[in-house]
């Protein structure tokens, strides 16, 4: 059996370690980068889609959220007191992978221009401590079929019924109980959740509780 000399062995690369993706919104700083010296010339809507082209292309985007600086009241020539931005924009890009965050900070940080100015972009170190929150369902669609595909999962409903201990505590709630079971094609993979969905129902309209 051959063995490997010192040198070939430098030249070769270690698979990526995977990384799981998580149904929650976004919130530790590998996965969140903060993008400052944006062109203050530009409008706030095509900062936005700007932004959207740019770092998309190095992975899925939870969110992005661009920040208008407070304007400042100044003289113009003739006069006149008029509002007018004395700072740049900054933004908060919002990744699902730590790995797709990374990418971006390597190829946009100094690189990529607005308004003729070249952006800065670092993770976000000055975040507060959240509990992670689920994503809504759109979000969690636009998740599954990025990695899965359109054809790579599917959902079945196993049961449905409403909660009798709600009508107990409130009678003007209604409160039904779901379990799903999400199969993913070609893995022989499946898991099951259970959704809660609850509304409020108006003493004058019992009507509603069908």
């Amino acid at each position: 059996m051959g063995t490997m000399d010192p040198e070939s062995r430098q030249h070769v690369r270690t698979p990526p370690s995977p990384e799981i993706v998580e149904f929650v919104r976004p919130n530790t700083s590998d996965k969140v980068l903060y993008v400052s010296r944006i062109s203050r010339k530009l409008p706030e809507e095509e900062i936005y889609f700007k932004l959207c082209k740019a770092f998309e292309q190095y992975g899925l985007i939870n969110d992005v959220q661009v920040v208008k600086p407070p304007a400042q009241l100044q003289t113009s020539a003739e006069g006149q007191q008029e509002e007018r931005l004395t700072e740049c924009y900054y933004a908060f890009i919002k990744f699902y992978l730590a790995r797709d965050a990374a990418k971006a900070r390597a190829g946009l940080n100094g690189k990529y221009f607005t308004g003729g100015q070249p952006i800065s972009v670092q993770h976000a170190t000055k975040m507060k401590t959240r509990e992670p929150s689920p994503l809504p369902y759109s979000k969690c669609l636009d998740l599954a079929n990025h990695y899965l595909g359109m054809d790579g999962w599917t959902t079945r409903i196993l049961s449905i019924g409403q909660d009798s201990e709600s009508c107990q505590h409130d009678p003007n709630s209604l409160r039904y109980i779901c379990v799903v079971r999400i199969e993913i094609r070609g893995w022989d993979m499946s898991c099951q959740g259970v959704g809660l969905g609850e509304k409020t129902l108006e003493p004058t309209r019992p009507q509603e509780r069908g």
